[in-house]
């Protein structure tokens, strides 16, 4: 078992990013912390994107 670098939670999975610093992840809360760090630009972009999905599917 691996705890996750941001959540602390244990997994079975080892999950692994090298770039730029090698972390183990564990869950997507942690995969999006990991594009935040690593692609700022990209993450907002995605938060945006979903926003707008929630905004139609609730129409």
């Amino acid at each position: 078992m691996t705890k996750c670098f941001k959540c602390g939670k244990e997994t079975s999975l080892d999950t692994y990013y090298s770039s730029p610093y090698y972390f183990k992840f564990c869950s997507i809360i942690c995969k999006e912390y990991y594009l935040k760090l690593t692609n700022p630009l990209l993450y907002y972009l995605k938060k945006i994107i979903d926003w707008f999905k929630t905004l139609i599917n609730n129409f």
